[in-house]
């Protein structure tokens, strides 16, 4: 049958029959950008809004339509992408509103990372090893404390300094916000370890950092407080011993040094020389399995890879499911990477720990 064009009795009769059936509009005008970034009018005037509030919609309906409008194989079938439409986070940024430290750079995530490390070191006691790094949130965009870490696999971003205990469980976490106003006569790194390791001070733990943060000066600090601390080494490090700094290994050797309070620094060489500082103990030469077979390493390296790798896995398991999206505002990707990667992953872990 050939096309013809209708006449205009038949289109009203089309009309007038779909006008009698029921119908419901899949979209919702009266719900907001799923982006975050368009709020009602009384939430944006709100005054007394606090930081990191998280707000629900009552509504049960949610505006999905640019979800369901992209390809199924943008995302995996097995992932509910609709939660980042369904949660909004409310922005404490008035500048009236007098219990605001505006000279603090991240005052509008302080209150939300303050209240989930609170809940972090409620719910679960580290044992003795622990570790302190840092992890990246990526972000490329103008921000006066981005940072670049060539090593790390999202070069720029937001670094967040990380106290890690067995498993990956992030006991305490600290957001960097750049070079302090009021500087103090101690390094960047020794105030954050002194900061993250607060709360497990002179309870005889072990604390493994890597050559960021490791020094002697730190190792002294740390013993006065009854905690031992391991980690590779700087050779430029204030207080390093010049004998084992200038020594030249063969594959293999390993000599130590040991101060009169108990810190020993220590160099061995496999494929390149390895600078390290421990207080727990005088290392020595054990077989350790590698996939090339058992090694013979320093026992104060062994530990070192192993306690080390605390934080990798924690990072490892956010990666698996991670919720970060493009975006401008930087507050939002460093409070949605904690909130659904971070805070994520320790309820995992703890929930595996009481099954």
């Amino acid at each position: 049958m050939g096309d013809r064009a209708l006449t205009n009795k038949e289109l009203e009769g089309i009309i007038n029959n779909m006008s009698d059936c029921e119908y419901e509009s899949d979209v919702d005008d009266s719900v907001g950008d799923p982006d975050f970034e368009n709020f009602s009018s009384s939430e944006s005037t709100d005054t007394n809004a606090n930081v990191g509030a998280i707000d629900t919609p009552v509504d049960s309906e949610v505006n999905l339509s640019e979800s369901s409008e992209s390809s199924s194989d943008e995302c995996s079938p097995n992932r509910d992408v609709s939660g980042s439409h369904e949660v909004r986070v409310i922005w404490n940024d008035c500048s009236d509103n007098e219990t605001t430290d505006r000279t603090n750079r991240i005052y509008k995530i302080q209150p939300l990372a303050d209240g989930l490390v609170t809940n972090f070191q409620a719910a679960c006691i580290p044992k003795k090893d622990v570790c302190i790094d840092e992890t990246m949130i990526p972000f490329r965009g103008r921000l006066s404390f981005r940072q670049y870490i060539p090593g790390k696999r999202h070069k720029y971003g937001v670094k967040i300094f990380k106290l890690c205990a067995e498993k990956g469980y992030t006991y305490n976490l600290k957001v960097y916000s750049g070079k302090e106003d009021n500087p103090t006569s101690q390094s960047v790194a020794s105030r954050v370890v002194l900061e993250l390791m607060e709360p497990l001070l002179d309870c005889g733990r072990l604390l493994c950092t890597d050559n960021f943060y490791a020094s002697v000066s730190l190792a002294h600090e740390l013993l006065d407080r009854k905690t031992h601390l391991i980690g590779t080494l700087r050779k430029n490090r204030k207080f390093n011993p010049k004998p084992i700094t200038d020594a030249k290994l063969e594959k293999g050797d390993l000599i130590v040094r040991e101060s009169n309070t108990h810190v020993i620094v220590g160099k061995w060489r496999d494929k390149r020389q390895v600078l390290f500082l421990t207080t727990e103990a005088v290392p020595e030469m054990t077989d350790v399995q590698t996939k090339r077979g058992v090694v013979k390493k320093p026992s104060t390296i062994a530990k070192y890879n192993s306690i080390k790798s605390f934080i990798d896995v924690s990072d490892q398991k956010a990666s698996y499911s991670t919720t970060v999206r493009r975006g401008i505002k930087w507050y939002r990707k460093v409070a949605i990477e904690i909130l659904t990667n971070t805070a994520v992953v320790n309820a995992h872990i703890a929930y595996q720990f009481f099954i």
